[in-house]
């Protein structure tokens, strides 16, 4: 998602200038309202910008709002559709909220192509008769959508909390100040210990991981990767482990990154060896995770 630098949602208004000023005057003010930005192309040089210009304005923005009564609008030489309906169709990909106003002279044109719209059935379609109405609509219809696709979910404390540890390490202070210096250093991201099985790797990493975790926001967890036999059903454990919830339409990897980017917790891997073969994918949670901090054990 596209932001302006003091991190406000852009919001695209359809750019019907000939008709609709008050409307899209409305409009304007309750984006303006909610601390959003509203697109329009009153803001621009000219008084219907090309092609490109609005491309590039819809490229920036994050929310896409058409309103439309009566005009279909102007269609400019070489193109065989208005900037109006190039709009909504380069909006794709985009959230969409649709308004119409009731119109008694409505443009053939413009009928097929809101009959269109609302045959594709995924985007909010709503009809209003006047400017103070459309306002209305806009300002709840945006405070809705924010919620739902904008605002980070509440943080909740780790599903999968170290385990307690069952005997006091010995003999390990200097490894113990070494492992938790290194992960309170704010330019590490993953600490791995290293060496023969049975010296007591999980033992250090468990009594380093309990000293810090109530230095990260979200605590600490701890993902067990004993039982598996090569690096295919890593993410797979993690997101079970750690009940990470997986949205319709999102991939595995999608999800862990949704997880994982707002979070500042530190993970225990144990048997980390197991996670050699999902390299790649653990750099790339590193990286849009800037909260995250891992340790983990291996032979």
């Amino acid at each position: 998602m596209i932001r302006t630098p003091d991190q406000r949602v852009r919001v695209f208004v359809s750019s019907t200038l000939a008709e609709l000023a008050a409307e899209r005057q409305a409009v304007g003010a309750a984006i303006s309202q909610l601390r959003l930005t509203p697109v329009l192309f009153e803001l621009g040089a000219r008084p219907y910008p090309p092609r490109d210009l609005y491309r590039a304005y819809l490229r920036q923005s994050d929310v896409f709002i058409g309103i439309y009564a009566e005009s279909y609008g102007w269609i400019a030489p070489g193109m065989e559709i208005s900037g109006l309906e190039d709009e909504y169709r380069l909006s794709a990909g985009k959230p969409r909220l649709i308004y119409t106003k009731e119109a008694a002279r409505r443009e053939p044109r413009l009928t097929s192509l809101l009959e269109a719209i609302r045959a594709e059935g995924v985007v909010s379609y709503r009809h209003f008769e006047d400017a103070a109405e459309l306002g209305r609509l806009v300002a709840d219809d945006l405070a809705i959508l924010l919620t739902e696709r904008f605002v980070s979910p509440p943080v909740a404390p780790p599903t999968a909390p170290l385990p307690a540890m069952r005997w006091p390490l010995v003999d390990r202070v200097e490894e113990l100040q070494v492992v938790t210096g290194l992960l309170r250093q704010a330019d590490v991201g993953l600490v791995t210990l290293t060496g023969p099985g049975g010296v007591g790797k999980t033992s250090l990493a468990l009594a380093a991981g309990h000293e810090v975790a109530g230095e990260f926001a979200d605590g600490a967890a701890f993902v067990s990767l004993e039982t598996l036999t090569d690096g295919a059903p890593i993410r797979d454990t993690v997101i079970q482990q750690l009940r990470i919830p997986v949205a319709p339409g999102q991939t595995l990897e999608e999800s862990l990154l949704a997880f994982f980017g707002p979070r500042q917790m530190l993970l225990v891997l144990d048997n980390v060896e197991q996670l050699l073969a999902a390299a790649p994918l653990a750099e790339q949670i590193l990286a849009q995770a800037p909260g995250l901090e891992g340790a983990g054990d291996q032979s």
